[in-house]
């Protein structure tokens, strides 16, 4: 049977001798079938699931494996981030929850249910969750890049800056990190800062549309209409199904009173 690595409620998935999640879900129904109280069988078929997206059956494996084994963190974690991909932050929290009441040092968990407060706009209980979590494990890059979310999602954009330059630190080579403190830099007015950033991110990684896009948008508000024109075509480029790229772009051609362009 395939192997998945979970560590403390961190959803890790790693199939090893499998190639295809439908063929651990075949194992894990014979293996269901042999054993029906088999609760490893339902946790990593219900892994298998997740992997297929298909989070509904995963939780119903979750949860008759949690019934088999009420006292294993690790079903709860997995079970907990199928809520929190699907939207349920309430339950996420309680399985999160569970999880630490079973397994203290789980240090992982906190981030995960820090998200789940911070979606349901409880952003004090997430970034207690998240304090907790940095205070615990100082040399992971997530825990400042989570919590500059959160402070993001506040308004609370000079924390978050701090929080995404000490994660930049820690993972120099993250194109996403230099986007999101750009967005900050951008709610903070700093267009320079943010263009430079989203510069980075692009050099990160050539097909960013979001970092050409959202660099587009300072260069319209300094009036560099040109190089925003440039930026929302490259965006354009890479994600033609973006209707307001469009519209962002037929503004810049306006300014330039380029009319014809612009329609």
């Amino acid at each position: 049977m395939a192997v998945f690595l979970i560590t403390g409620g961190l959803f890790m998935s790693s199939i090893v001798n499998a190639a295809d999640p439908t063929q651990e879900i075949e194992t894990c129904t014979r293996a269901i079938e042999l054993d029906p109280n088999d609760a490893a069988a339902y946790n990593n078929r219900g892994l298998a699931y997740f992997e297929l997206h298909q989070l509904e059956r995963a939780i119903q494996d979750y949860d008759k494996a949690i019934e088999l084994a009420p006292n294993v963190d690790n079903i709860y974690g997995n079970r907990g981030f199928a809520y929190l991909c699907l939207g349920q932050y309430e339950q996420a929290i309680q399985d999160y929850t569970k999880v630490l009441e079973l397994n203290p040092n789980s240090f992982k968990t906190y981030p995960f249910r820090g998200l789940a407060y911070s979606y349901l706009s409880q952003h004090e209980r997430a970034i207690e969750d998240l304090n907790r979590y940095i205070q615990l494990v100082q040399d992971d890059y997530y825990g400042y890049e989570i919590r500059g979310m959160i402070y993001k999602a506040k308004g609370d954009y000079d924390k978050a800056v701090d929080d995404y330059s000490k994660a930049i630190q820690l993972k120099p080579n993250n194109s996403d990190l230099y986007l999101t403190r750009g967005v900050a830099y951008s709610n903070l007015n700093e267009r320079d800062m943010a263009i430079a950033d989203y510069t980075k991110a692009i050099e990160l990684d050539p097909n960013n549309a979001k970092a050409y896009s959202n660099r587009a948008g300072d260069y319209y508000h300094l009036e560099q209409y040109e190089k925003a024109i440039q930026d929302y075509s490259k965006a354009i480029q890479l994600e033609p199904s973006d209707s307001f790229m469009y519209d962002f772009r037929g503004n810049a051609y306006y300014k330039l009173e380029q009319y014809e362009q612009a329609i």
